[in-house]
């Protein structure tokens, strides 16, 4: 079939938090034509599901919907945060905190934070916890105003087929509508865990369900400012509490936003221009946190606010018990909340997964989200893991299908993302089986452990510093052995001076291309053919002036690319370039922020992106040495603490695996 004989570029079948992202994405890149079907109506579920983002998922808002997304996602998790970080303002006195329970969990964000401002490698974007239902309908009215895509909602795929390299997809809108068959060049699957696109294509969906690993979650909101001040649940951050009898996680998210951010939008409607209505929102939303930061406000927190209760069910409890008014009350009692001063919004009973698809890519057909992992919430990773699958495919596929890449890049998104997966998986897992720890002598060596933890490598120091997962596959598209060893890894978003104002770095470099990273002085040029190639796949230099040396001279690129110069007025940058060694070399940067690879001359690394871009791929591709990095005595501690993590958790995992099979 000729490609104007298709319906579509691309078409994404699901339209839930990772679809709706993956369609911006594909559009924030340059695809033109996307079909969306969402079997569901056009309103998103009512209550949270997820309530974490991660520092990348926040960094991929701006990819995926320039500034004002960003600035709407970071608001929703600072609003939170900054009362968080100043909470000791108040005088609080904390009355009915949970009995008999241990504190496992609970690091405060002001802690946190200052650990982020010393460390230069770790993401600027702060990471917390938020509100799906709000952020959901805030995509969805965005996605509506994308001319690159069509979505039609109450329209469930009955049927997707292969054919001849196209897919071909079967709609059967609801209300009695004709079926019709829809053909694109590439389709994404992200349909759920229990996705039918990959049943029907006899893609297994291997791993565990955790039997015995159940919980309840209840979802509420607190409108009551006296309760506010007066319970412990007013003045608690999130955290993990548990005793022999129950354990439990508490979550509080910014449900109140949404008439904060209308307030925002409404005093930047005057606004002449973009940048204007930008500092307007951020005016706003300053004045409107800085009572509860100030410790004025009537309440610790603001009236409205989302908590959420994650309690493991150890009792034995079935669903429909453990859904029942008198239990969840009971839950609640037990902690001493009182639920007839909570509005309950939501109660669902869970039983826990870890699985994968067996393979994420089928031909035209990808996997993402849901529809290729799942895992169990410990980490608050399984939304986040998503949505990092849509920004891994989104720009593979927008250079595959402007003809800048050869589609066998896309065989680089399974392996890549994995890798990823995997690593979260085991952190989840490994949660769920210190939570699930029920004798009270492994509770005593669980809670003293934590004690001990904490003790010798705060877990503010741990959490605060922590960088997402390397995309090191064999298989993945970043630079082969022997070009550097930070290749596959994130690249750090420091902040710099650029052009009189501080901003993240991530805000100079190309919103939606690949970028070069120039710091300290050198002197870089390109070939014609390299100029072209960055041209190309829509390349932005940014230069770094680093303290105590000079500005790299870009005046050959100049010409042919967009050329940003920055100076790093912290001096964080220049000490991470100096220790490692970087003045002089180029970043090569791609899209969704790693880094391809670190270069002495730059038309060599544009030679091995254009090998990776046109799918050949080096027998010598393999994980770069951990040789040659330092370790600090921070380091020390915790590889001394990983090992009494890995015999603790081996201890907890095979009780709770001994469980599970006389359950079985």
């Amino acid at each position: 079939m000729a490609r104007a004989e298709l319906d579509a570029d691309v078409i994404i079948v699901g339209l839930g938090p990772v679809g709706n992202f993956a369609a911006h994405l594909l559009a924030a890149f340059g695809v033109q034509q996307i079909l969306a079907f969402e079997a569901g109506p056009e309103k998103p579920y009512f209550a949270p599901r997820a309530v974490t983002w991660d520092a990348a998922t926040l960094q991929a808002g701006r990819t995926a919907g320039g500034p004002d997304l960003e600035q709407y996602m970071r608001w929703q998790v600072e609003s939170l945060r900054r009362i968080d970080h100043h909470q000791d303002n108040y005088a609080l006195f904390k009355v009915g905190t949970p009995p008999n329970f241990s504190k496992l969990l609970s690091p405060k964000m002001k802690d946190m934070d200052a650990v982020r401002e010393k460390n230069m490698a770790g993401s600027k974007y702060p990471f917390g916890d938020f509100h799906q239902p709000l952020w959901e309908m805030e995509l969805r009215r965005r996605l509506a105003l994308r001319s690159e895509v069509k979505i039609a909602y109450d329209s469930p795929v009955t049927d997707v087929r292969l054919v001849d390299g196209i897919c071909q997809v079967t709609v059967a809108p609801l209300g009695g509508n004709d079926t019709k068959v829809y053909s694109a060049r590439y389709c994404l699957a992200s349909d759920g865990g229990a996705s039918k696109i990959r049943k029907s294509l006899g893609i297994d969906y291997v791993g565990e369900t955790f039997s015995t690993w159940r919980c309840l979650v209840i979802d509420t909101e607190v409108h009551d400012e006296a309760y506010l001040r007066e319970s412990w649940i007013g003045q608690e951050q999130t955290g993990f509490f548990a005793n022999p009898d129950s354990t439990f996680v508490i979550v509080r998210t910014p449900a109140f936003f949404a008439s904060w951010w209308e307030q925002a939008t409404a005093a930047a409607k005057q606004a002449q221009s973009e940048e204007e209505a930008y500092r307007l929102k951020e005016e706003t939303m300053i004045k409107l946190v800085t009572p509860f930061v100030t410790g004025q406000a009537s309440s610790p927190i603001p009236k409205g606010v989302g908590i959420r209760f994650e309690f493991s069910i150890l009792d034995g409890a079935d669903r429909e018990q453990a859904e029942s008014d008198a239990y969840v009350q009971k839950m609640l009692n037990d902690i001493n909340v009182d639920p007839e001063r909570l509005k309950i919004v939501r109660k669902c009973h869970y039983v826990h997964h870890a699985r994968q698809a067996t393979r994420w890519r089928k031909g035209p057909l990808l996997l993402i989200g849901d529809a290729a992992h799942c895992m169990p919430p410990y980490g608050g990773q399984g939304l986040n893991a998503g949505l990092g699958d849509a920004l891994n495919i989104a720009w593979k596929l927008a250079l595959v299908l402007k003809g800048k890449a050869d589609d066998s890049l896309l065989n680089s998104y399974e392996p890549e993302r994995r890798i990823h997966v995997e690593e979260v998986t085991k952190l989840s897992v490994n949660l769920g089986a210190m939570l699930e720890v029920r004798s009270s002598a492994k509770c005593f060596l669980r809670n003293t452990f934590f004690r001990l933890l904490q003790m010798l490598v705060p877990i503010h120091e741990t959490l605060g510093s922590t960088d997402p997962p390397a995309i090191r596959s064999p298989q993945g598209a970043w630079a082969p052995l022997g070009t550097h060893k930070f290749a596959g890894i994130r690249f750090p978003c420091p902040i710099l001076e650029y052009e009189g104002r501080l901003v993240r770095i991530d805000h100079v470099m190309a919103a939606n291309g690949f970028s070069l990273i120039l710091p300290g002085p050198c002197s870089h040029r390109a070939s014609e053919t390299s100029l072209r190639l960055l041209q190309d796949i829509g390349t932005t230099v940014v230069t770094v002036e680093i303290q105590g040396g000079g500005l790299c001279d870009a005046a050959a690129l100049e010409t042919a690319l967009p050329v940003r110069l920055c100076k790093d007025v912290q001096g964080r940058f220049s000490e991470f370039v100096k220790n490692e060694q970087l003045e002089g070399k180029v970043f090569v940067v791609r899209p969704d922020k790693y880094i391809f690879g670190v270069f002495d001359d730059l038309d060599e690394g544009i030679a091995l992106l254009q090998d990776a871009l046109l799918g050949h791929q080096t027998a010598t591709r393999e994980v770069p040495s951990q040789q040659n990095r330092r370790t600090s005595p921070r380091s020390q501690g915790l590889a001394v603490v990983g090992a009494l993590v890995v015999v603790l958790f081996s201890v907890c995992f095979a009780a709770a695996r001994g469980r599970r099979a006389k359950a079985d």
